[in-house]
């Protein structure tokens, strides 16, 4: 990567952790609380108490914290939820199955060993511009608090989020991956690399959503080069090259 690329400065300023540990799930679903519940009503804060936001994927599925380094707040977080055979289908098909297109894209059209869904990716408050925040838990990146250096890396945070989500998903060996999101979200990727494909309409699911699908394999040959390295260091740190002590 170039030192004057703000992709390069996401493995300066960041830690992407796996998190495993009490304390690491606990900052996630705290974030969660926050940005869902809090910022944008997309869960009932009544419904989550101690204000930690979790639901009945969270046992089962793998979480990344993002860390940023200098500060070490915590600072966004994604999962990847995988059917294991326990009834439970992913989110997309359970909440949004009437707005998904029928065909071979279709999840329930996939071995369930399979496939994955990316969910709960969030950027907190503190790493979003104030403005637009009310749109988007993704938000519009300004930082006064950083430095020119860092606050170039914050347009890419949500971004890079897809990117870590990607690791987790090959380290489960999950090749077929969907996702709800926003379309300007789908529409940022693509230009990044990352080709979702709608497999559906867009409906109201925490905000404009809709379905999209893709082959995890085949966005991995087709990445650039600054994607390609960001995923090998993210890589790395996700299957146990730089993590926190357990527990910690």
């Amino acid at each position: 990567m170039n030192d004057a690329s703000p992709w390069e400065g996401l493995t300066r300023y960041y830690r992407y952790e796996r998190a495993t540990s009490r304390r690491q799930l606990e900052e996630i679903f705290r974030i969660r609380y926050d940005v869902y519940c809090r910022e944008f009503a997309f869960e009932r804060p009544e419904d989550c108490p101690g204000g930690l936001e979790t639901d009945e994927y969270d046992d089962t599925a793998l979480h990344c914290l993002l860390r940023h380094e200098r500060s070490r707040k915590a600072a966004g977080c994604v999962r990847v939820i995988m059917p294991l055979g326990n009834g439970l289908e992913i989110p997309m098909v359970a909440h949004c199955g009437q707005s998904l297109e029928p065909g071979p894209l279709h999840p329930g059209n996939r071995p369930g060993d399979s496939i994955c869904e990316i969910s709960r990716l969030a950027v907190t408050a503190a790493f979003r511009r104030r403005a637009g925040e009310q749109h988007s838990p993704i938000g519009n990146p300004d930082h006064e608090g950083l430095d020119a250096r860092e606050a170039r890396t914050l347009p890419l945070l949500g971004i890079s989020m897809f990117i870590a989500a990607a690791a987790l998903v090959r380290s489960a060996n999950r090749e077929h991956v969907y996702a709800m999101m926003e379309p300007r979200l789908a529409r940022l990727l693509s230009r990044c690399g990352i080709h979702f494909q709608q497999i559906g309409r867009i409906v109201d699911y925490h905000g404009t959503r809709a379905p999209y699908y893709l082959h995890r394999p085949q966005a991995e040959r087709d990445g650039n080069a600054d994607l390609q390295m960001l995923y090998a260091f993210m890589r790395g740190q996700l299957e146990g090259g730089n993590q926190p002590a357990a527990g910690s």
